[in-house]
């Protein structure tokens, strides 16, 4: 009965071991897991902190189905310098006024069927561009750089763009006020209510006039001038006189009197 009751209790006791054990282990396990998924959580690398998002562009303003972008502000910039214009006293604000407005007539030429055809969009492409060579001492890569450009193609293609917008909105305006009347006093009321100070200066106007006779020439003196023609060319071909000596006797062109009345010819500047 003894010997039965304590191996009743060693095998209680196995069994109360290998609980423990187990338990133990698995509790072990489960802190392990933890640890390590923590670790895992605060070494895991944020995969958006790899990327600086740089702004390219941005809308600046919307009008109908026209946009005004950011860059549209610098390029307007640009093309008032390239034409001479001072912009140092200009605003990004009142240049952004300007292209909106610009803008809105464009959309309204639309609007109203107002037409402005390739051609003449691109014939004034061509003369700025040419304008803008001359600027750069005729350098068309300098210009390129100028306007961040890739080839001349594609800076014709925005300057098409561009100017046709323009032309549509110029053409609007002169629809607007092509029945606007204005009349001198309007004018000098306006002008009178800018204040002094802010009046625009005006260079010394100068009037000129010119007096011009185209006299008649009667059928006497023409057939003078004839005869003496006539009578220089004999004197030549048969007496052996002197052309130039006629030339210069006789010569009435004050353009070469100085030079004796002989022109120089380059054949390099003559046109065929």
């Amino acid at each position: 009965m003894k010997s039965t009751t304590n191996t009743i209790k060693l095998l209680l006791l196995l069994m109360f071991t290998a609980v423990f054990s187990i338990h133990a282990q698995e509790i072990i396990e489960d802190k392990t897991d933890i640890a390590a998924t923590e670790e895992a959580e605060n070494t895991k690398t944020d995969s958006t902190n790899a990327f600086n998002p740089v702004k390219v562009d941005g809308v600046a303003g919307v009008v109908g189905d026209f946009i005004v972008l950011n860059s549209d502000i610098d390029k307007k910039f640009l093309e008032m310098q390239a034409q001479g214009i001072i912009t140092k006293d200009i605003t990004s604000c009142q240049v952004f006024g300007r292209l909106l407005e610009d803008k809105l007539y464009a959309h309204h030429a639309i609007q109203d069927s107002i037409l402005v055809s390739d051609a003449e969009v691109r014939n004034n492409v061509e003369y700025q561009v040419q304008q803008f060579l001359q600027q750069v001492n005729g350098d068309m890569n300098r210009l390129l750089k100028i306007y961040n450009k890739e080839s001349e193609e594609s800076l014709r293609e925005e300057m098409f763009k561009t100017n046709k917008d323009m032309m549509l909105s110029q053409r609007m305006q002169a629809k607007v006020i092509e029945e606007v009347e204005i009349t001198p006093e309007e004018v000098r009321q306006f002008f009178n209510k800018i204040p002094k100070d802010e009046r625009p200066s005006f260079g010394t106007e100068l009037k000129v006039a010119q007096i011009v006779v185209e006299p008649k020439v009667s059928e006497e003196e023409k057939q003078r001038i004839i005869n003496q023609l006539k009578q220089f060319k004999a004197d030549v071909e048969e007496n052996g006189a002197s052309f130039r000596s006629k030339v210069i006797l006789y010569g009435q062109d004050p353009g070469i009197k100085q030079s004796g009345y002989k022109y120089t010819l380059n054949r390099k500047n003559l046109e065929w």
